[in-house]
């Protein structure tokens, strides 16, 4: 997790007088009516509302702008729409290439802007208003949109009654821009039946707009902060930007206040999160306000992703235990010096001369302190400006976006280009795999992976296929950071001359961005092997490939001097899909939950649930994938039980006749267990009938440490 981008200037002083409390409400109301109806995507700030990240999507908009059809040239179409886009500065700040929604001559709507078929991704306006959900649903003469695509590049509603598009219904060309007639075929912005595309038909001199349509976009994950694991649980807490009073006695115009400063930088957006101040008011505690009465708790983390205190304990026992850092790095990065933050409490979090109480004073706190004067040093008029602490809601860490089409349990490894360079001199291969690890880590989507990264690379002493361990026959299948699949397996990848070029290039780099370097270094030949020039080797030089080659060149081209500053190709360790949170549904009223996930040296914690009173549970682990779910046999079973393990195979772990209770597996410290399947299910024996019934079922596979 990395301080977001910045001025070196700091952001303007906002105080806050009767005058200022009224901009303040206008500016919280503008951002909660933004964030509602998605209106911040054409500004560039937030993907449509409901998206998680990593979900794809595009955006779909009418050109301000206006043109004749005449010219049959598709680029020309394509230039006008993309630079209509791009004078919005957030839409130019999407950086994604922007097509024409037109047919000319030579190419049809659907093909030029990859819509065909019944599949792809959702579709939005610029205000974040979903269009339509695939492909299948944007063409056809039945078609129903889920809403008309008329918002321009501004996002305004267009005034446009006609759109050029020479497209009929089904996405084909019908009265093509620039055909040989003098009509054109033209959309009708306002409507969501098939007449959005081909509802009017005009003279191609006339004046219209155009519908440009954005390559697939990825709602981008926030910066997590680093050594952090999918499932690992935190919170982020900062001091505002802003300055305010301290005169109002109800806490949500805090919150309000410390929303705004947040929601203000889209580094601090993209936590799907709510935010609090950490303050006290004559009503409530800034400890109960925020949810950390009770000790224990997560670990709390600054927008630079320095952690603040492991605990809740921590964090209120400040007078004993210092912080581990000062709370003073505001949501846009600004490390604040000399400054008082309102908190209304002491360092306990219980309320002392709290926010619009009736004493003369507030009692603030100091940011850059790391014992109890961060919540208590000094006790101001209210009238006084000063900054908020604020803190986020808890968050978990989410699972990457795997490619699509794999299972839960399918394992497959991830090959990019690094999105820096450096020389070849080094002939110590751990001089790259740090390298590439580096890079990959330096992304959030790629941290998310959770594994261990290696360069693609050959040196005098080790070979790039021994070295990444793709020397067998076989292997998994390799796909690029955004899910393009690069080879089937490791025969294919080492094998372009006999087999075939790759499915596509190696040039996606760690940022998901296509490379801008045409070679990398390899010192590798295309079967695998070092080549005569390898990365440190004596004479100077070394091999490379080409990131926009998928033959042999890919890995194999030509030598440069070792001096050159180049890429390198990175490979993933194996990576396994996980499995979701629940497999299948009970025959019962108990659940078995996953509390987390099992790593060599820690514990896997699971918990059963809502057991019923007298009954006994025995929980079963089985060493290996869920099944389908296999019916059990009646009367024994209760009806429509499914079991997800081989239920004589599994060993019963542990038993309860507690309504509620938690067990762990301990994972012993040894990295040879990394991918090792684990398959959990509770049999419910009620003792009275006596009949089974049957829990959900859980899965794992053990993590990397």
């Amino acid at each position: 997790m990395t301080a977001p981008s910045r001025n070196s200037a700091a952001p303007p002083t906002r105080t806050h007088s009767a005058a200022g409390v009224l901009a303040l409400a206008l500016r919280c109301l503008t951002i909660v009516l933004a964030l509602s109806s998605g209106m911040l995507v054409g500004q560039g700030v937030s993907p449509p509302a409901g998206l998680q990240p990593g979900e794809p999507y595009r955006l779909l908009l009418v050109t301000d702008g206006s043109r004749d059809a005449a010219s049959a040239d598709i680029g020309t179409y394509d230039a006008f729409v993309t630079a209509d886009a791009n004078a919005v500065a957030g839409l130019a700040a999407l950086n994604t290439r922007w097509r024409a929604v037109v047919s000319t001559p030579a190419v049809d709507a659907r093909d030029h802007t990859g819509t065909t078929g019944g599949g792809g991704v959702p579709i939005y306006r610029t205000d974040g208003i979903r269009v339509c959900d695939d492909h299948g649903s944007l063409w056809g003469t039945t078609t129903s949109l889920l809403a008309p695509a008329n918002i321009t590049s501004s996002g305004a509603v267009t005034s446009a009654a006609h759109v050029w598009t020479g497209t009929d219904g089904s996405g084909i060309g019908a009265l093509h821009l620039g055909g040989p007639g003098t009509d054109a075929t033209a959309g009708i912005p306002a409507a969501t039946s098939s007449s959005w595309i081909s509802g009017h038909v005009g003279p191609q001199t006339e004046q219209h707009p155009l519908y440009g349509i954005s390559d697939v976009l990825v709602v981008p994950y926030p910066d997590y902060p680093d050594g952090l694991k999918p499932g690992d649980r935190f919170r982020i807490l900062f001091v505002t930007d802003a300055v305010r009073d301290a005169t109002s006695p109800d806490i949500a115009d805090y919150d309000a206040f410390v929303t705004a400063d947040a929601q203000a930088v889209p580094a601090m957006q993209r936590f799907l999160t709510n935010w609090r101040a950490v303050g006290s008011t004559d009503s409530i505690h800034a400890r109960d306000h925020i949810d950390m009465a009770s000790p224990g708790g997560v670990p709390i983390f600054r927008p630079d992703g320095v952690r603040i205190a492991d605990d809740y304990t921590r964090f209120w026992d400040s007078a004993r235990v210092p912080l581990l850092a000062p709370i003073n790095v505001t949501p846009s990065g600004q490390v604040i010096g000399s400054a008082r933050a309102w908190t209304g409490s002491n360092f306990r979090g219980y309320r002392v001369w709290p926010f619009g109480g009736v004493g003369v004073n507030v009692r603030a706190g100091d940011p850059t302190a790391t014992n109890y004067t961060w919540t208590q040093a000094n006790d101001l008029p209210p009238s006084q400006a000063a900054r908020v602490y604020g803190i986020s809601d808890v968050l978990t860490v989410p699972e990457a976006r795997h490619p699509a089409g794999l299972q839960p349990g399918d394992r497959y490894r991830v090959v990019f280009v690094t999105h820096a360079t450096r020389d070849a001199t080094s002939s110590d291969i751990a001089d790259y795999d740090a390298f590439v690890t580096a890079d990959a880590q330096a992304f959030p989507t790629m941290r998310l992976l959770d594994t261990e990264w290696r360069a693609l690379a050959s040196t005098p002493t080790a070979s790039a296929r021994a070295h990444t361990g793709t020397d067998s026959a076989g292997g998994l299948p390799i796909y690029l950071p955004n899910g393009t699949r690069v080879a089937d397996d490791y025969d294919h990848l080492w094998g372009t001359r006999s087999l075939g070029p790759l499915q596509t290039t190696v040039g996606i780099d760690s940022s998901g961005a296509p490379s801008s370097s045409t070679y990398v270094w390899t010192g590798t030949n295309d079967d695998g092997s070092a080549h005569s020039s390898p990365l440190g080797a004596p004479a100077g030089s070394s091999h490379t490939g080409r990131t926009d080659s998928a033959d042999w060149a890919w890995i194999s081209t030509v030598d440069h001097p070792a001096s050159l500053s180049l890429p390198l190709f990175g490979i993933s360790a194996v990576i396994t899909v996980p499995y979701p949170e629940r497999i299948g549904s009970g025959c019962g009223t108990a659940t078995l939950s996953r509390d987390t996930l099992p790593r060599p040296g820690s514990s896997f914690t699971f918990s059963v649930s809502d057991l019923p009173s007298g009954d006994l549970a025995a929980v079963l682990l089985d060493f290996a994938r869920p099944t389908a779910g296999t019916p059990q046999p009646t009367p024994l079973f209760a009806s429509n039980c499914l079991a997800y393990l081989d239920i004589p195979r599994a060993m019963t772990f542990a038993t309860t006749q507690q309504t509620n209770e938690s067990f762990s597996i301990p994972v012993p410290n040894d990295p040879n267990l990394v991918g090792l399947p684990l398959t959990l299910q509770a049999a419910v024996l009620d003792l009275t009938t006596p009949q089974v019934t049957l829990t959900n079922a859980i899965a794992a596979f053990i993590r990397n440490p």
